[in-house]
């Protein structure tokens, strides 16, 4: 019954992957680059699965020569979440080679595994059958060393890589959790809108991938104790939902920055400036720091455009377009607003639009205009984060603010 429920289980993950892999390639409105690490991250899954089909299903017995097949691969899944994850959110992010040495674990697997790879076929069939009995045998590990007999070796290989794995991947997400913290921290200070650009999901994938290796070590510590029947399925099960996770919300992500495909097409979330797509610094501000009294005079500056000019209707605002229009430097520009409205650009000018959506409250007061009309004609593009940032600044939601109204009237 439990073969049955990893055989099922691991197929249907393979079958999905079949799905998820194709779109990945193919999507238009993806980071293409990003999604091409996804893409055979999602692969190797897959392989790691059918590896599991083959051993449960007996085929293995039939067709040896496939033990182990393309096992050292699994060591490539931490490095391709990480570069996935940096795609995602750096700009330009290019793989060069100073980077390979992140692949260096996938060649001492390989090299590890070439006494398995080496044996003779009737010792691979062996070592197949033996291994499907010991889990319903509740066989602990000291039993199965001391019966290995010329297997010894392949048993050590076996239980190292087993351990090695997913520390491996537990590496790797806490420093993929880190870059998502310090993404989170960049785009606060560039752009005014991150409702699809703050990758919370990347945490949840970061989490799947931790509770998968918490889970696979589950599973062999188990395995040592003679009890793996118990909990053989898990490590599928928890494989099965990362897929699953991978194909709900990564064909939902668009690029964070337009070039970052490569291509140089295409629209993202994040554009630069309509004319031109560069930032072009300011002469004065270009080879110095600013001076207190330039500092001042930007300030002062800054606060009369967006109350004449009011880019904040613009959704899709970034610090950068702004700094174009006034014809600053964005460094500069970012500094005065952190230095002098204590915030960030986001904050910054979400207080605008949420002072703008005030006004629209009491000027439409009697007609009661929907909250996510208002939310979108002040520059907002969703009313989630409407209803968060005007309790951010006015400590009340906007029915809260209306019905305050409409009681004074």
């Amino acid at each position: 019954m439990e073969n049955s429920l990893v055989l099922v289980t691991a197929t249907a993950g393979i079958a999905f992957s079949l799905l998820v892999v194709p779109l990945l390639l193919s999507d238009p409105q993806g980071d293409r680059r990003a999604n091409r690490f996804l893409a055979i991250f999602v692969s190797i899954l897959a392989l790691k699965l059918t590896q599991r089909v083959l051993l449960y299903s007996g085929t293995l017995e039939v067709y040896p020569a496939l033990t182990g097949f393309g096992r050292f691969m699994y060591f490539a899944l931490a490095p391709l979440l990480y570069f996935y994850i940096c795609a995602l959110t750096k700009e330009s992010f290019v793989l060069e080679k100073r980077q390979y040495w992140h692949f260096l674990p996938v060649l001492l697997a390989l090299v590890s595994l070439l006494p398995v790879y080496f044996l003779g076929e009737e010792a691979k069939r062996e070592l197949a059958v033996n291994y499907v009995e010991t889990i319903p045998g509740n066989v602990d590990i000291l039993t199965i060393l001391d019966n290995a007999g010329d297997y010894t070796t392949v048993v050590y290989i076996h239980l190292a890589l087993n351990i090695a794995l997913p520390l491996h991947l537990m590496l790797y997400s806490a420093l993929g959790l880190n870059q998502v913290r310090l993404h989170g921290q960049s785009i606060g200070e560039r752009f005014s809108n991150i409702d699809r650009i703050q990758l919370r999901w990347i945490r949840v994938l970061c989490y799947i991938v931790l509770l998968l290796c918490l889970a696979s070590l589950t599973w062999f510590l188990l395995f040592t104790l003679g009890r793996a029947e118990e909990m053989d399925s898990l490590p599928e099960l928890v494989t099965v939902m990362l897929i699953y996770c991978i194909g709900l919300k990564s064909l939902r992500q668009p690029r964070v920055y337009v070039d970052n495909d490569g291509s140089g097409s295409g629209q993202g979330v994040v554009t630069d400036f309509a004319a031109g797509g560069r930032n072009r610094p300011h002469q004065k501000y270009q080879s110095s720091g600013l001076s207190e009294g330039d500092s001042e005079r930007l300030w002062q500056n800054l606060q009369e455009y967006m109350a004449r000019e009011k880019p904040y209707l613009i959704p899709s605002l970034t610090i950068a377009q702004l700094s174009e229009a006034m014809d600053v430097h964005a460094a500069h520009l970012s500094q005065v607003i952190n230095t002098h409205s204590k915030s960030n650009f986001f904050d910054f000018v979400n207080r605008y639009r949420v002072e703008h959506a005030k006004a629209l409250i009491r000027e439409t007061l009697q007609s009661k205009t929907k909250m996510l009309t208002i939310a979108l004609d002040a520059g907002f593009n969703s009313q989630s984060t409407f209803y968060a940032q005007f309790k951010k600044h006015c400590g009340e939601t906007p029915a809260q603010y209306r019905r305050l109204l409409l009681d004074q009237t």
